[in-house]
């Protein structure tokens, strides 16, 4: 047993060393990208970008069939009649999606009082409905544990994504450059899932037996997305009503900022942690509890602490990589940041409970995270304004903290020491970041004096 645990937190280190240098990398080339665009393009370029993906987001989570995890656990996941019949569903759902967008475009810009988002909102539709008709190839990557392919894989578009949007945008100075840009890299996406990877071409094809096992499956997980819609999107519709393009620009550049951290966590979950905790369920359930902190203590170490730095280093980094337009983003970075802190945590704990069939575990989560961001929310703009919306989306990871410890709990999962060590961690972060922001302050007012 102990070599078999021991073989398993090797390859798990691995993956999660592979896991970690691609999302670093893609954070820093998302960072450059966001440092050259904010110079070639207006703040209210960033507001109807903003717009749209809080709007793209929306649609496919409201419809978030559970594709992934349904493969990945599903004995049947290598057989090619049972991959061809759920691409048949995930393409046809990509067709609808995209008709929705463009057909409800000059709606939307109405009822948000935004008469430029129209025009590229219809186009960015197209997006939708390339990204349904992708092979099932990336998911098959998921499943047989190849993390290093899928992780360069997605390093590659975004690399792609961003030549091309800088490019696009020092020749026309608009939203049109990251339209375009996002319309090719999904086309660009769509195609190589078909052309690198083996045993990728899917054809149309159903069978009942599949949906009606399908169905119950996707029925939870589209109710969990869609309180997790509610969770990180509505902030956004709220505040793309009440601020303006400019204002909500800064608040977008911020929130790109701060999900640097969820752009792992998630990607670790999704990719690392369930396939491992699904494989441990399956072949010896008695060891499973150990491997829930076994395959991630170091990386939850080193997250909590960096996590926790961000918080307090915003107006540094703010003020580091943005000119004076962009300053009063830092203060949304801070907030938002804090939410970031606890997620990795939330996560874990989600796809644990997920792999061993308590699946209603993380539509618990997100209820508790839609009650609290309706009740916080609703309470702090009314005391202090939009601010108090931002408060609320800042603290909400909070709660269901709470409730996936008192389940951990019950499960016989739940490790007091290594969730302290993981808060202790992060508080220490706190105090770095702060005094990385005042050492920077101080150093750059001493060059100013000079």
């Amino acid at each position: 047993m102990r070599n078999w645990a021991g073989k398993l937190l090797a390859v798990a280190q691995r993956d999660a060393s592979v896991l970690l240098i691609t999302t670093v990398a893609t954070a820093l080339v998302r960072l450059a990208s966001s440092v050259v665009l904010t110079r070639l393009l207006a703040p209210d370029v960033f507001g109807i970008v903003g717009i749209i993906t809080t709007i793209i987001m929306f649609l496919t989570l409201m419809t978030d069939f559970g594709f992934q995890p349904f493969v990945v656990r599903h004995h049947r996941g290598d057989d090619p009649n049972f991959l061809n019949v759920i691409w048949t569903i995930h393409a046809a759902r990509g067709v609808v999606l995209a008709a929705i967008a463009g057909g409800s475009a000059g709606a939307v810009a109405w009822i948000l009082d935004k008469p430029a988002l129209q025009l590229p909102l219809m186009a960015a539709s197209m997006t939708l409905l390339v990204n349904g008709l992708a092979s099932m190839s990336l998911i098959a990557l998921i499943r047989a544990g190849r993390v290093s392919a899928i992780s360069f894989f997605d390093l590659g578009m975004v690399v792609l994504q961003t030549i091309m949007a800088i490019i696009l945008a020092a020749m026309l100075h608009s939203v049109w450059a990251i339209i375009a840009a996002m319309i090719l890299q999904s086309i660009v996406r769509a195609l190589l899932s078909y052309i690198l990877f083996g045993r990728s071409i899917r054809k149309p094809s159903w069978d009942w037996s599949i949906w009606d096992e399908f169905r119950p499956f996707s029925w939870i997980i589209m109710k969990s997305s869609a309180l997790f819609l509610l969770v990180t999107q509505l902030d956004k519709v709220a505040l793309a009503r009440l601020l303006s393009l400019h204002d909500f620009g800064l608040y977008t550049v911020a929130a790109s900022l701060s999900t640097v951290p969820g752009l792992f966590a998630y990607a670790y979950g999704s990719r690392i942690l369930y396939p491992r905790y699904s494989r441990a369920l399956r072949e010896d359930a008695a060891v499973a509890p150990e491997a829930y902190y076994a395959d991630r203590r170091l990386i939850s170490r080193l997250y909590s602490f960096a996590t926790g730095a961000l918080v307090t280093s915003a107006p540094a980094l703010v003020s580091l990589l943005y000119d004076p337009r962009y300053a009063e983003a830092a203060r949304y970075l801070s907030i938002l940041a804090v939410s970031g802190m606890l997620l990795l945590s939330n996560i874990a704990a989600s796809e644990y409970l997920t792999a061993s069939g308590r699946v209603v575990s993380g539509l618990r989560a997100n209820q508790l995270r839609v009650a609290w961001i309706c009740s916080a929310g609703a309470a702090g703009y009314f005391l202090i304004g939009t601010l108090g919306v931002v408060l609320a989306i800042g603290f909400m990871e909070v709660v269901p903290l709470i409730y996936f410890w008192l389940v951990l709990r019950r499960q016989g999962v739940l490790n007091w020491s290594q969730e302290a060590l993981q808060l202790g961690l992060s508080l220490l972060g706190l105090a770095a970041g702060s005094a990385a922001s005042i050492g920077y302050f101080a150093a750059t007012t001493l060059l100013l004096q000079r």
